[in-house]
């Protein structure tokens, strides 16, 4: 309307910017027409329950939504840290929060409490006495019940925010009775109860053991500081989940999650994102989703025995020579594998000795060293293997073949002037550098293409010229 530098953005399409209300609502009858928001919100499906689907057609590259966390957290299991800069603490740097007592690095995060001002004001009000916290530089049992705090703290700090939390899922009844659950009732709720006795009148064990669940089913891990952080968010918390998603998040530096599409996505179907590692194999992924999710992943990947076409989970056939041996999707471990070429069988005893025999070689091996990785690569991604009665080797593109890919690639060249420089690199070295990043990409786009258009986002560039 006025061309000047405008940061209000239109909450329907997300494309379109004004100074102010007064431009926006004058400029509504033009833009009406093209306004159509990317995504709505679908409560129908008894498989995702609550769900973010397609208002429209979506191109690759469109940011879909950009959001502020709700709430964050330290994750579970962590030292002694300042609650308001989460950095860790140290027995000779520390003060004790002159309002609640719980340990800060410093007097300026005492005066500027920021997220910490839920739990401060909650144990203020429900303690007589203020938290002693004097354990340092190991895994503190307390802090476990810092995420239930804040989220408790928004009832009376933020009505909105409270609201909108609670109306995540919990998977209350799914997760009674499990190990978790009986953790989280000891280590949070009693505690919470315990340490602040206000609360016991106000909330109920099973209160707080649901909050615990919205934060384990709906938090997301947020990676840009020197501690992990959990967030958890309105709308981004009601993503599916896909190993092969639709779209890639990526963070702002405090903490507002960005969501974009990275690869064209039809109106009415889910939004979804990759809630678990997307460079782990089939069986691994989904035992990861079962055991932090609560729900067996059947996506397009996970239902497909080739992955997308990479056989990233499989193991090489000793009857036909293919790359193409997996479990059945929900066997019980006691199936034997199949060649999806020629239908060969393989006992899972061998199958899964063998794949540990490798991980294990993988955890210990130093990722460190280049000569080391060149090692296992010239072992283990050779066409067959027959040593000690292993039956396969690994297909060409197996998850371990690729950790290790990767660790190397990033070893050649590294650093600054001299041996360890790029054009220090002999000519065999750089070579094998361009093969394997060739290799990554092309199965990067194959098999996850939110993190391959991530690559492109963070101003990566590929040709098949390099």
């Amino acid at each position: 309307m006025c061309n000047v530098a405008a940061y209000q953005r239109c909450a329907g399409c997300q494309k379109v910017f004004y100074c102010g209300r007064e431009h926006q609502l004058e400029h509504w009858p033009r833009h009406k027409a093209l306004c159509k928001g990317s995504y709505v919100v679908e409560s129908h499906s008894n498989e995702l329950g609550r769900y973010l689907a397609a208002g429209r057609d979506i191109r690759p590259g469109e940011l879909l939504l950009e959001e502020r966390p709700l709430l964050t957290c330290p994750p579970p299991s962590t030292p002694a840290l300042c609650l308001a800069c989460y950095k860790e603490l140290r027995a000779d740097g520390y003060i004790d929060c002159p309002q609640c007592g719980w340990p800060l690095c410093s007097q300026q995060c005492a005066a500027n409490p920021r997220d910490h001002v839920l739990e401060c004001v909650l144990t203020s009000e429900n303690r007589t006495e203020k938290m002693r916290i004097r354990d340092f530089g190991m895994e503190h049992p307390s802090y476990q019940a810092i995420g239930a705090l804040r989220c408790l703290g928004l009832e009376k700090a933020a009505p909105r925010k409270w609201k909108a939390l609670t109306q995540l899922e919990s998977h209350s009844e799914a997760r009674a009775g499990s190990k978790r659950e009986q953790q989280e009732r000891f280590a949070v709720a009693q505690f919470a109860r315990r340490a602040l006795p206000g609360l016991a009148d106000k909330h109920s064990e099973d209160d707080i053991l649901r909050l615990c669940g919205i934060l384990h089913i709906n938090g997301h891990e947020f990676p840009l500081r020197e501690s992990s952080l959990v967030t958890v968010y309105a709308k981004s918390s009601l993503l599916a989940h896909s190993c092969r998603a639709n779209c890639c998040k990526s963070f702002s530096s405090e903490g507002a999650v960005r969501i974009r599409a990275a690869r064209p996505i039809k109106a009415g179907e889910p939004i979804t994102i990759c809630y678990t590692d997307s460079l782990w194999n089939t069986r691994a992924r989904r035992l990861h989703l079962n055991e932090t999710k609560l729900f067996w992943c059947r996506c397009e990947r996970c239902l497909d025995p080739s992955e997308c076409g990479t056989d990233f989970s499989a193991l090489r056939c000793e009857r036909c020579g293919e790359p193409g041996v997996n479990p059945k999707l929900d066997a019980d471990g006691s199936d034997d594998w199949v060649c999806r070429h020629c239908e060969a069988t393989m006992p899972p005893t061998a199958a899964l000795s063998l794949l540990e025999r490798v991980g294990a070689e993988v955890a210990n091996l130093d990722k460190g060293d280049i000569s080391a990785c060149q090692r296992f690569l010239k072992r283990w991604g050779g066409e067959t293997l027959q040593s000690d009665g292993a039956i396969t080797a690994l297909s060409p593109d197996h998850q371990y073949l690729t950790d290790v890919r990767l660790a190397l690639v990033q070893l050649y060249g590294v650093g600054g002037p001299g041996p360890g420089a790029l054009p220090a690199l002999k000519a065999a070295e750089l070579n094998h550098k361009t093969v394997l990043c060739r290799r990554l990409v092309r199965l990067t786009a194959q098999l996850v293409p939110g993190k391959f258009h991530q690559f492109f986002e963070m101003g990566g560039e590929c040709s098949a010229n390099v």
